[in-house]
C-alpha cells in the first residue's frame, strides 16, 4: 500500500501484481468471514472439503458445495461471493420487498411500495453495486433528499425503513459483510415542520356539531339509506371510520359495543411487484393497534340511532350482520360516509371536514368534560395518552363562548 501513497507511477506488470495482491486480500477476508463451517468427508477413500453458501432457491436458504482440495473450495466460496456482490442496490431492494411482502399486512406493504416508487428509482446509488455503497454516500443522499423533497419526520422514517431493510437483507444473504447503516447518524435539523392548521379545519365546534346533527336528524327520515345514521352514530362513539363501517349487530351486548375489526384499503401487487388491483376495500378481523380493540358503552342517543337503523334495515329486508349496508346487503365503505358528510357540511354552510374530524371532536369534548383522562385514551383506542392529548385534543368551544369564559375569569 506504500506504493500507492508514494505517488510512484506503476508499469503494467506492477499494476497487475498490485491487483492480484488486492484480490488475494479480499479473498482472505471473505474466507475469514464465511458463515458456514468447512468440513472434510471421505468419499471412496478420498477426502472432500464441503461447506454451504446462501441460496434463496433452496428450502433452508443454503446450498452445499464441495471440492477435493480446500483451495478449490475456497475459490468456489469467493466466486459465489463475487457473483452476489455485483447486485445493484435497486435489485437487492426489490428482492427484500418480495421477501417482505408475505410478512406484513397488505396496507403496510402498499406504503412500502409507495415509498419505494417515490424515492428509490431516482436514488443516486440505486444502480450501483450494493457492496460499493458506503455510509458517507448514504448520509449525503439522506441530507440532500430531506431538503429537496421537503421531507417531514414520517416521510423520513419511511425512507430509512426501506434503506435499513435493504442493507439488512444484503447482510443476511451474504451480499455484503458489514451493514453501512449500522452506526449511521444523520442530522434531522432540516426536516420540514408540519404546518399548524386552523382549529376550524380539524374539528367541529360545538355550534357546528349541533347544527350538523340537527340537520342530519331531520334529513335521515327521507334519505335513501342509513349513511346519515352512521354520521350521527360517529358523533356518539368517535370511531375511526374504518371501525365504523365494519360494525356488526353481533358486536352489541348488554348496552355495549365491541370494537374488534376495521375496513382497510390497499393496492394488490403480484410476486414481481407489479400492481394488479387498486384501492381494494376489505374488512379484517383486527384493529389498527392492540389498543384499538375495546368495548364502549352505548349512550341512550346511540341506542336510539341503532334502533332506527335496525328498523330501516327490517323495512327494506336487509339481513346482513353488518350494521351499515346498502340495498345489496354489502357494507358501506369509508368513501361513502365521507362523501355524504361533505355534502351535509355544504348544506349547513360550514367548512368541509371528514369523519376523522368528528372523531377528533368527540375525543376533545371528552377530554374537556371527563376528569379521568386515562378513560378517554382507552375510549379512543390509543396506545398512549400522549397521542390522545398531543395529536387529537383541540378546543371545540366557539369563539363567543371562549371570549365569555375569558371575561369571567380575567
Amino acid at each position: 500500500m506504500k506504493i500507492l501513497e508514494s505517488g510512484v507511477t506503476l508499469g503494467a506488470d506492477e499494476k497487475q501484481e498490485l491487483a492480484d495482491l488486492v484480490e488475494k486480500m479480499n479473498k482472505r477476508k471473505v474466507i475469514e468471514n464465511h458463515p458456514y463451517a468447512i468440513s472434510v468427508i471421505q468419499i471412496d477413500g478420498k477426502p472432500y472439503y464441503t461447506t454451504y453458501v446462501a441460496d434463496d432457491s433452496k428450502k433452508d436458504g443454503r446450498r452445499k458445495i464441495s471440492a477435493q482440495k480446500r483451495e478449490h473450495l475456497e475459490n468456489k466460496i469467493y466466486e459465489d461471493y463475487k457473483q452476489k456482490t455485483t447486485l445493484s442496490f435497486d435489485m437487492v431492494c426489490k428482492e427484500w420487498l418480495k421477501a417482505h411482502k408475505s410478512e406484513v399486512k397488505p396496507q403496510s406493504f402498499q406504503r412500502l411500495m409507495t415509498d419505494y416508487n417515490r424515492f428509490i428509482p431516482n436514488c443516486n446509488f440505486a444502480k450501483k453495486p450494493i457492496k460499493s455503497i458506503e455510509a458517507l454516500q448514504i448520509r449525503e443522499y439522506l441530507q440532500k433528499t430531506i431538503i429537496d423533497e421537503k421531507l417531514g419526520e414520517q416521510a423520513y422514517k419511511n425512507l430509512k425503513t426501506i434503506l435499513r431493510g435493504t442493507f439488512a437483507h444484503a447482510v443476511e444473504r451474504k451480499y455484503i459483510l458489514i451493514n453501512p447503516m449500522r452506526d449511521l447518524t444523520v442530522s434531522t435539523v432540516n426536516l420540514a415542520k408540519p404546518k399548524k392548521k386552523a382549529r376550524e379545519e380539524v374539528v367541529f365546534t360545538i355550534k357546528e356539531r349541533d347544527l350538523l346533527r340537527d340537520y342530519i336528524t331531520k334529513d335521515s327520515e327521507n334519505y335513501g339509506d342509513t349513511v346519515p345514521y352512521s354520521i350521527l352514530l360517529s358523533f356518539q362513539l368517535g370511531l375511526r371510520v374504518g371501525e365504523l363501517v365494519a360494525l356488526k349487530w353481533s358486536d352489541i351486548s348488554k348496552g355495549t359495543i365491541h370494537i374488534q375489526r376495521q375496513e382497510v384499503i390497499y393496492d394488490v401487487y403480484d410476486d414481481d411487484l407489479n400492481k394488479t388491483k387498486s384501492s381494494v376495500h376489505e374488512v379484517v378481523e383486527y384493529t389498527k393497534t392492540q389498543a384499538g380493540e375495546r368495548i364502549l358503552p352505548l349512550t341512550p342517543e346511540a341506542k336510539r340511532i341503532l334502533d332506527k337503523i335496525k328498523e330501516w334495515n327490517k323495512i327494506h329486508k336487509l339481513k346482513s350482520d353488518f350494521i351499515f349496508v346498502n340495498a345489496s346487503n354489502h357494507n358501506f365503505n369509508r368513501q361513502r360516509i365521507n362523501t355524504c358528510l361533505y355534502s351535509y357540511c355544504e348544506k349547513v354552510d360550514i367548512i368541509k371536514k371528514s369523519s376523522h374530524k368528528i372523531r377528533r371532536s368527540v375525543i376533545s369534548s371528552l377530554l374537556d368534560n371527563l376528569a379521568n383522562k386515562k378513560a378517554v385514551q382507552e375510549f379512543a383506542g390509543h396506545e398512549n395518552i400522549e397521542t390522545t392529548f398531543n395529536s387529537y385534543y383541540k378546543n371545540i368551544s366557539d369563539d363567543d363562548d371562549l371570549i365569555t369564559g375569558m371575561c369571567a375569569c380575567l
